[in-house]
Parts: C-alpha cells; sequence; structure tokens
C-alpha cells in the first residue's frame, strides 16, 4: 500500500472506508453477539424467585397496568388517590391497606393549577405524602422519557409506583400500516423497566367506541397494548349508578371486578364490594322502590314494566328475594316488601332510588353535575 503522503484524495478515502468497515475486521476484533441464556427445566425448576411486589394486592402488581375507561369517567382520580394512598402508606380505594413507597405521578393532561386543586381535594386538608412526587410535563419514552424515569427510579430504590396518565402523552408518533408494532413498542420499554426495577407502572388510555363482552376488547388501540401489558384494568359506569364497576385482569394475579363508588367528601373512589353483589343489592333495591311506589305492593308485570326489564328477569329476581325474606307474595300475586330486605343491604331509611351497601348509603341516579370529571 501506498504511503499516505503519497495517495490522492479519492485513494485515502477508499482506504479509510475499507479500514472502518467492521465486516473488515480481524476475526478477533469482531463484535460478539450475546447468546441466548438456557437452562434445563429442572434446574429452573429449583430456582426460587421472591413474591412479586404489589402496589395494590391483587389489583397493580409490579410490572406495567393499563388502566383503561371512558373519557371524563375520574380515571385520573382513581389513580391520584391510589398515588396519595401508596405513598403515604394508607388504603388504597379506601379499603384496601398498601406498603408505603416513593410514587411518580406523572399528570400530564393536568397543568399545575389543576393537580394542585386535585391533590388538595383528595388530601382534605391532611399530610401531604412526602414521597409523593409529581410532574406534568415529560418527554416521549423514544425522546429521553424512559430514560427520565429511570433516573428517577434509581433515585428511589424504594419506588413502588409509577403513573403515566395518559399513554398518548409519552408514546412515540404512530406510523401508517405499524398499528400493532408501534401500540407493542409503547409498553414494552415501559414493561422491562418496570421488571427490572420491581415497580408498577399504571398508563391511563381510553377505550374505544364500541363496546364489547370481553373487557380485553375494550382497550383502544390493537392488541398490541395489552398483548405488551403485565396487567389490564377497565373502569366502567354501572348503568344510571353513582357508581362505576373495576374489572382487572393479568397474568400473575386473578380476575376480580370491583364496584367503586365515588365518594363527593373525599373525592375519591372508593371500594364498596364485588362488582355481582352490589349490582344485586342496586337490582333488589329497585324492586323495592317500585312495591313502595305502587301503594305497598305490585305484581311481577308491573314490576318489569316499571324497571323496563324482561318479566323473566324480573321473576327470577323476585324468586330469589322471596327465598331470603325480602318479598313475599300475597294469593292475588302481588308481591309486597318483606320484613328482611334490610339484610341485603337497605338500611331501612326508607328513601326511594337509594341504596345501601356495606353500612354506607348511595344515591341510586348518577349526577353528572356534581363530578369533578
Amino acid at each position: 500500500m501506498k504511503n499516505v503522503v503519497e495517495l490522492t484524495v479519492e485513494e485515502f478515502k477508499e482506504t479509510l472506508a475499507v479500514a472502518t468497515d467492521p465486516g473488515n475486521a480481524p476475526a478477533d476484533d469482531k463484535p460478539v453477539a450475546s447468546k441466548p441464556s438456557i437452562i434445563s427445566a429442572k434446574e429452573l425448576l429449583t430456582k426460587v424467585f421472591p413474591k412479586p411486589k404489589y402496589a395494590v394486592e391483587g389489583l397493580l402488581p409490579e410490572g406495567v397496568t393499563v388502566l383503561v375507561g371512558r373519557p371524563k369517567l375520574g380515571k385520573s382520580w382513581l389513580t391520584i388517590g391510589i398515588a396519595v394512598a401508596v405513598a403515604s402508606g394508607g388504603k388504597a380505594l379506601g379499603t384496601i391497606p398498601v406498603e408505603k413507597g416513593d410514587v411518580l405521578l406523572l399528570a400530564l393532561e393536568d397543568g399545575a393549577r389543576r393537580l394542585q386543586n386535585r391533590l388538595s381535594g383528595v388530601l382534605n386538608g391532611g399530610t401531604v405524602p412526602a414521597r409523593l412526587d409529581v410532574a406534568t410535563e415529560w418527554r416521549r419514552i423514544d425522546d429521553g422519557g424512559l430514560d427520565d424515569i429511570e433516573g428517577w427510579l434509581k433515585d428511589h430504590p424504594e419506588a413502588r409506583l409509577v403513573v403515566v396518565d395518559t399513554l398518548k402523552r409519552v408514546r412515540p408518533p404512530e406510523r401508517p400500516g405499524r398499528i400493532y408494532n408501534d401500540d407493542y413498542d409503547a409498553i414494552a420499554p415501559l414493561a422491562d423497566l418496570a421488571k427490572k426495577y420491581a415497580v408498577a407502572i399504571v398508563v391511563v388510555h381510553h377505550t374505544r367506541k364500541q363496546d364489547s363482552e370481553d373487557p380485553v376488547d375494550l382497550v383502544s388501540g390493537s392488541t398490541g397494548l395489552t398483548g405488551a401489558a403485565d396487567g389490564v384494568c377497565v373502569l366502567k359506569r354501572m348503568r344510571m349508578q353513582s357508581s362505576a364497576e373495576l374489572l382487572s385482569f393479568g397474568r400473575d394475579f386473578e380476575e376480580s371486578s370491583l364496584a367503586l363508588e365515588w365518594d363527593k367528601e373525599t373525592l375519591q373512589w372508593k371500594c364498596v364490594g364485588e362488582a355481582a353483589e352490589f349490582k344485586m343489592s342496586v337490582e333488589r333495591r329497585a324492586i323495592i322502590d317500585v312495591i313502595r311506589n305502587n301503594g305497598g305492593k305490585a305484581s311481577r308485570k308491573e314490576i318489569a314494566e316499571a324497571l323496563g326489564k324482561a318479566s323473566s328477569t324480573v321473576g327470577k329476581n323476585l324468586w330469589d328475594m322471596k327465598q331470603d325474606g325480602q318479598v313475599i307474595c300475597d294469593e292475588a300475586g302481588n308481591y309486597l316488601e318483606g320484613d328482611s330486605f334490610g339484610n341485603a343491604g337497605n338500611a331501612g331509611n326508607g328513601v326511594t332510588g337509594v341504596t345501601t351497601v356495606n353500612g354506607l348509603s348511595y344515591e341510586q341516579k348518577w349526577d353528572d353535575e356534581s363530578l369533578p370529571f
């Protein structure tokens, strides 16, 4: 090869390109791809792994949970309440004890003023938890945002929860024709980060417009979102009720369906029991209301017409209520209120349109004007 000083400019460029091409590097200098970690099934079964940590037991395990619901349903209030509970070591949803830990709340659809108002309302004059950090602006996860979250996690080794509200604010730009890949890639890096630091990350998202019996299908976007997530929570408003249903399911915990009630005094969602039991109590309450409003007795047909339900459905509820002593049936086929209705949740206040669960009374009608969503 010529001496460098004897090379023309073009010859020098060509020589430099060849010298810097990784494919032309000596065998010993080529980068070595990392080999997959393979162990035997027998060895795997002998390993002892720590139990997964929960930010909220049975609801938010370590990993990424996508929380979805229709707009203006109270998802942000739900996450703020949980964040405050975890940071203070209180009770999430008013009933679930949680272990205290550091929390990062990214309220990216709120300005500082709105977040201040919401936090003040939830705290209600109580002590501000020192372990709660908040932000109303954040970089996209592909533009330094993921590194920023990891930096916070490194600085807070006792972190238990990170809330990203909402996904739209931090996800990379979507590309035409790559919906599944883009959805998966929006969640997967957060899931990897959650596993690395054994922390729960909640990502708030929206449901699609079409309804579905399968809660997974309610998540807006492709199955890439739910495929990359470790769990999914769906907040659904109960029809004509000042309450909601929180369905949760994931890889590491059993499916559950909780009935939530909005507490106007504390500005928080509170768990009032299993959704199925709550719904049953509300349906029975409605039947008693019809009987009372009809002069103390009503036929099955009259009850069905008043409630706008099928006679067969009402008949099944009446049969169950009769077995529990909540209604009695006279010779003419009219139903009257029984002596034991209070045992199924009625506080005996006789107020039409109110149901009582776990000793607390709730209005049956959803009053949108009284809600801050």
